[in-house]
């Protein structure tokens, strides 16, 4: 995989990243995700 589909990758998951400031956690809904990964084919 080249670079640039890389960091396209990593701002589309960024940008639909969930947080839970206190805890520090970071999570990702399946269904926000669920369409990046159908964008990966």
């Amino acid at each position: 995989m080249d670079r640039k589909k890389i960091v396209i990758l990593k701002e589309a998951f960024d940008d639909v990243v969930q947080a839970v400031e206190k805890e520090h956690v970071e999570f990702w809904y399946a269904r926000d995700i669920m369409v990046l990964f159908g964008d990966l084919k």
